[in-house]
């Protein structure tokens, strides 16, 4: 037998028309009955360098997937018992307003703390819509309608140096959208286009109807065939570089001045439009500006409106509540918010205490008032065997966030009554009313 070595290396070649390409070069020493032969053998690995890159690109945006997950869980978490004490501090700012006379120095220094946890409550919300845990309320959705009601907004926010240019398509199909969401969205888009453009300069918003096919395809690979409408957000401003790019959607990550920007409103954005099941494309190169192209499913059935969204006024109630919540501040805040109201209030601290009242207790309940997320058992189990040892009870949830009660980052399934922390006592006395009613 004769004795082979081998080497492998990659190298490059050029073809006659000087197109250089990679290849892929084994070459073999052969010693045999006292001679040496050579042997190379050349392959042309263009296919397999592109496979390569393409398995790398895969593997890091499966990475920054991951990456992101975990810090929107993170993100999810802390909204969530931030809203807990932020339902503390303007449930009892909202108590003590009506203890106080309105034009003291007291009342100005409460609306001060009330002022500062609203502002706070906004920064909760973008890190729910981050992490797609933020409770939604899809309507079907005109979004030229909305966004031509949105445009005197957008310009006090963004100031008169910018002029706002709208090219609506006239027959635009209908999304299933929350309007809060596309409000954040375009509010998002247009401070980050009058941060780009110092100096002034155009924002110009459109919208169109789009279908992908496989003829037609989706400006990227991870989308569904189908029907779909076009938000176009475009400035003329700085734009940005390919390292920028690459970062933008991290929640955190801000080219701003200390100060002058949290990093979330990228973030938020994403986290919106993967709620919706929707598609983001963005193209921008320094000094050309920046172009965001998001698309919409198109909606074709009807959502109807809640059915106490057009209630007006607060009327008192006098009717029983078991409240069920873990949070032993939030417990007690809530109570005296609905003794306040005028209803009667049974309050427990979790769902076993809550299922012994029931069974031990054969008083009428007229509604169970309970958080989603609690210890050993959920809002959700809990109504199922309330319900049970109570029936026609009514039932209203409450949460910072409602992953349990869905398996879509937070959209209430039909039929369920929801009201999410923090909430005024209006607003729980509106919605309470309404469920009460509800046949």
């Amino acid at each position: 037998m004769g004795k082979v070595s081998k080497r492998t290396f990659e190298t490059k070649h050029m073809r006659k028309d000087g197109h250089i390409f990679p290849i892929e070069v084994s070459a073999y020493q052969i010693k045999f009955k006292g001679k040496e032969f050579h042997a190379a053998f050349v392959r042309d690995i263009t296919e397999l360098v592109q496979a390569k890159k393409e398995q790398a690109k895969l593997e890091e945006q499966l990475h920054q997937a991951q990456k992101l997950e975990a810090i929107g869980t993170l993100a999810g978490g802390i909204a969530h018992d931030f809203n807990n004490m932020l339902s503390v501090i303007l449930g009892y700012s909202e108590l003590l307003k009506t203890t106080i006379s309105e034009d003291s120095d007291s009342m100005k220094d409460l609306m001060q703390i009330e002022n500062a946890a609203l502002r706070s409550k906004d920064i909760t919300g973008q890190l729910l819509a981050f992490s797609r845990k933020q409770v939604i309320a899809p309507v079907s959705l005109d979004i030229n309608n909305h966004i031509e009601n949105t445009l005197k907004m957008l310009g006090r926010l963004i100031g008169e140096q910018i002029e706002i240019e709208f090219n609506a398509e006239k027959e635009i199909w209908k999304i299933l959208l929350d309007p809060s969401q596309l409000d954040q969205i375009l509010i998002n888009l247009a401070v980050n286009a009058r941060d780009a453009m110092p100096n002034g300069g155009q924002l110009k918003i459109s919208t169109a109807n789009r279908v992908f096919d496989d003829s037609t395809m989706a400006p990227t690979k991870h989308y569904s065939p189908g029907h779909y409408v076009l938000l176009t957000v475009q400035d003329n401003g700085t734009g940005m570089d390919q390292e920028t790019l690459s970062h933008m959607f991290e929640p955190f990550f801000t080219t701003k001045e200390l100060g002058k920007g949290t990093g979330l409103g990228l973030a938020t954005i994403y986290g919106i439009i993967k709620q919706n099941n929707g598609i983001i494309d963005i193209q921008s190169e320094i000094d050309q500006g920046s172009s965001f192209k998001i698309y919409f499913p198109m909606f074709k059935g009807e959502r109807k409106k809640d059915a106490f969204a057009d209630h007006v006024a607060m009327n008192p109630g006098t009717e029983k509540i078991l409240l069920v919540e873990d949070d032993d501040m939030v417990r007690n805040m809530i109570s005296k918010m609905l003794e306040a109201i005028g209803y009667t209030v049974m309050a427990v601290s979790n769902p076993l205490a809550a299922l012994s009242f029931c069974q031990t207790n054969d008083i009428t309940i007229d509604l169970l008032f309970t958080d989603v997320v609690m210890p050993k058992m959920n809002g959700k189990e809990l109504s199922y065997k309330i319900k049970n040892l109570k029936p026609g009870i009514k039932v209203l949830f409450m949460s910072g966030y409602s992953p349990e009660i869905s398996s879509r980052g937070g959209t209430l399934p039909k039929g369920v009554h929801f009201i999410e922390k923090p909430f005024s006592q209006k607003d729980l006395a509106l919605k309470i009313e309404g469920v009460l009613k509800e046949n």
